[in-house]
């Protein structure tokens, strides 16, 4: 036998076996280089920003000065870093959302096109109530991500109408209470700001109703940024990081009409009523629902039974009541 046919023997006999060890071989492999490209990204996005976030916060992660080790891994893909000691503000939480690069099975969907995540870095501000005391929602939504963030965001979905602006790209939605917060937040250098960079921006909310936990508060500043790794990103992170410490002194600032402030909450008490209303119906269908399924229940479990055998499964109930009661029973009087 020559040494070819012994192979295939081999292959043959151990076919499952070597299947095996080349599908963990290639999951390793990609594991290691997927971990450390999504590492290596993480770090040079903190790089690009750190010299504003110095500039801006006393507090940077878990060191300071700040090194590389400030961002604290969540998981392969998520990164979070924390930054505090500023006016306007309780804190900055940065979270670095990066594409599932160390998961073969994520690289084969992203390849046949069935996954479209991308890389992204976003910005959370916790205002100080104290400061931010006016009522402020807005949102600038690229039109793409619009129904997912919409989903994600019930203020956004329930309190606001979109309304046409001309100050940013047409791409873009303006989501807004009233009109006249197009004027306050979007001034001519936040206007700037983002046509100049709009293709790396998702959204910009700001909001006194967002629902998030205690430790940040519901008063927020939230702005998502896209990273292409196939480009430099470095003057887009750095302005759009800075307009959004811009972004907390100006509406820390801003103080609304008496009549402004009066439509907004009259508003809001309107959403909030149809709200209550909407899950009272909710409510009253599905305990609806629920007594027709015990009722077909009861109907399907006396089908078959004779008139004896149901008087006696009405006796046992009777008595299994009287015994929750204590025994007693109820004697009228005539």
């Amino acid at each position: 036998m020559s040494g070819i046919d012994e192979i295939k023997d081999l292959f043959q006999t151990y076919s499952i076996e070597l299947l095996a060890f080349l599908f963990i071989a290639v999951y390793s492999l990609n594991f290691w280089v997927g971990r450390s490209k999504n590492n290596g990204l993480a770090v040079s996005s903190l790089r690009k920003i750190n010299s504003i976030l110095k500039e801006q916060f006393s507090e940077i992660g878990s060191y300071n000065p700040p090194r590389d080790d400030s961002l604290i891994k969540e998981s392969n893909s998520r990164y979070l870093l924390y930054c505090s000691g500023r006016r306007n503000c309780n804190g900055l939480l940065v979270t670095i959302n990066l594409q599932r690069r160390h998961d073969l099975f994520y690289v084969l969907m992203r390849y046949f096109k069935f996954s479209l995540e991308q890389d992204s870095i976003t910005i959370e501000i916790s205002m100080s109530s104290s400061d931010y005391k006016e009522p402020l929602l807005f949102c600038v939504v690229e039109r793409a991500q619009e129904n997912e963030l919409l989903e994600s965001m019930e203020d956004v979905k329930n309190h606001t109408n979109v309304y046409k602006c001309s100050k940013i790209p047409s791409d873009f939605h303006l989501r807004m209470e009233v009109p006249e917060m197009e004027g306050l937040v979007l001034d001519t250098l936040v206007a700037k700001t983002i046509q100049e960079h709009s293709k790396h921006i998702s959204y910009i909310h700001i909001s006194d109703l967002a629902e998030q936990d205690k430790e940040l508060g519901n008063r927020l500043l939230r702005f998502q940024i896209k990273i292409d790794e196939s480009l430099d990103n470095s003057e887009a992170l750095s302005r759009l990081t800075l307009m959004s410490c811009y972004l907390v002194d100006l509406i820390s600032g801003l103080k609304l009409h008496a009549q402004t402030k009066k439509i907004i909450e009259s508003k809001r008490l309107r959403v909030k009523e149809a709200l209550f209303k909407a899950s009272h119906k909710e409510r009253e269908e599905a305990s609806q629902r629920l007594k027709e399924e015990k009722l077909q229940k009861e109907l399907e479990s006396r089908q078959g039974l004779s008139k004896a055998a149901i008087m006696k499964r009405e006796e046992k109930l009777r008595r299994r009541q009287m015994k929750k009661n204590g025994g007693k029973t109820m004697v009228c009087f005539v």
